[in-house]
């Protein structure tokens, strides 16, 4: 646990003034989310600007499901609610096409991400 960071009654906490600052790879990646017009909503880190509707994440995760969070701008600031009730796929490297939305992702909602296990049939 970090210095901006509180459990109470099992619940984590996050100063305020550290929800802004944005989850960075080691390449210099930015963790970003990604909504298409047919392939659904993905998180990871792109290995380039959107160009011509179509980008490629590395480590990205598709949003499957997701439970208490009102769309993806709040998914991408916040997280979710209850990460247990959310169904994400297992990391992979995607090009995406027909992206339609890109927003960057906060480290507290990276946080709730990463809290969600890997959704099997």
């Amino acid at each position: 646990m970090s210095k901006n960071e509180l459990t109470i009654d099992g619940i984590e906490y996050i100063k305020k003034d550290s929800i802004k600052s944005l989850v960075i790879n080691t390449d210099g990646l930015v963790y970003t989310l990604v909504r298409t017009y047919s392939a659904g909503v993905w998180a990871g880190y792109p290995t380039g600007k959107v160009e011509n509707g179509e980008v490629t994440l590395c480590d990205a995760r598709n949003i499957f499901e997701w439970y208490g969070a009102a769309g993806q701008a709040q998914i991408a600031t916040e997280g979710f609610i209850d990460p247990s009730k959310c169904k994400m796929t297992v990391p992979v490297t995607v090009t995406l096409y027909n992206v339609i939305q890109t927003i960057e992702i906060t480290e507290l909602a990276k946080k709730s991400i990463d809290k969600v296990a890997v959704w099997k049939k």
